[in-house]
């Protein structure tokens, strides 16, 4: 071998191992520096879950509207179940994701009634790199991890995940940097982590914010955006249940009117995962458009987005209501 290719090899070597403990360390703000703020929910809810000291009796699946809706202390007391409710939404959770957490908790758990909660944003793309993440690092070694690496990501998504760290995690150079030099590091308006996989917030959006710095008046989203992948994933969730004899119920959390009013195809939308779930055999529940008249704009929000803490225990006990409907039969 020339001097020259040595050279080459030698660079690329210390390249990649630079690579390695960069991306080791800007990991870091998400394991610990979030973690210890009580603010990286993941890690926080799978730590919660592995520690468990009860079963499993009913499961929430979904995106951030599900841990911030679905509260289990409240749905724990108005089914009257003897054990956990346990909340495994994650932030922008697809179905692909949540199909290989249900394999995680059926694993060990026989829950009598699985929740997940549809919304459109997380149906839209086939990007597993962030959402999915989230959950993969969290889970312990095992074959259901093994093939949600193999399975759920793409191989452009593998080989960053496995390879090349210090790119997947470079946003958080910035956070590094800043707690380096004594500034503030840690995001603001996250929440507060509770128990069993539930995150809330106690604030409230003003209504006026609410109807002028709208982030969905921003967007064009359509029902054809629907990625077939996402579909078929729902499916198999679907299908990992009923084999099991286990009631899956969707539904659709209440996000505030005025940001449904700015989704122009929100109709279509709910129109699409309705027939979706009744070629499954699947109630569906949408709250955004037979919504819950205790929940109102202009208290229950925290965002354009998201129940408060106020509005979560409102809606968990009509989520708890249906619930019960599916438990009794």
């Amino acid at each position: 071998m020339s001097v020259f290719l040595k050279k080459i090899l030698l660079y690329s070597t210390l390249l990649f191992i630079a690579n390695l403990a960069l991306g080791r360390y800007l990991k870091s703000y998400e394991s610990v520096d979030l973690k210890e703020a009580g603010i990286f929910f993941s890690d926080l809810r799978w730590d919660d879950y592995y520690n468990l000291k009860m079963p499993v009796d009913a499961l929430i699946l979904g995106s951030s509207h599900a841990y911030r809706s679905y509260h289990p202390a409240t749905i724990r007391e108005e089914i009257g179940l003897e054990n956990a409710v346990f909340n495994f939404g994650s932030s922008a959770q697809t179905p692909v994701t949540s199909y290989f957490i249900l394999n995680e908790i059926l694993e060990k758990q026989s829950p009598k009634i699985v929740v997940i909660d549809l919304y459109v944003m997380v149906f839209t793309s086939d990007n597993q790199l962030n959402n999915g993440r989230y959950n993969f690092h969290s889970m312990n070694w095992g074959e259901n991890k093994k093939q949600f690496l193999i399975d759920g990501f793409s191989f452009n998504e593998q080989v960053k995940l496995l390879f090349f760290p210090a790119h997947v995690y470079r946003n958080h150079f910035k956070h590094k940097l800043n707690k380096l030099l004594g500034r503030n590091y840690l995001p603001i308006g996250k929440g507060l982590y509770d128990k069993n996989g539930f995150a809330f917030n106690q604030d409230t959006l003003a209504i006026e914010k609410l109807k002028f710095d709208n982030q969905f008046s921003k967007f064009n989203i359509r029902k054809e955006q629907i990625t077939e992948k996402n579909v078929t994933y729902l499916e198999m969730v679907v299908k990992q249940c009923q084999e099991k004899n286990i009631p899956i119920v969707f539904m659709s959390s209440p996000m505030p009117s005025v940001s449904v009013e700015f989704i122009k195809e929100y109709a279509a939308i709910s129109t699409e995962f309705d027939s979706l779930a009744e070629d499954l055999n699947v109630p569906y529940y949408d709250f955004n458009t037979n919504r819950i008249p205790e929940v109102k704009d202009e208290f229950h929000y925290y965002d354009d987005d998201h129940l408060n803490f106020s509005g979560a225990k409102i809606f968990s006990q009509k989520a708890a209501e249906i619930m019960q409907k599916y438990l009794d039969n």
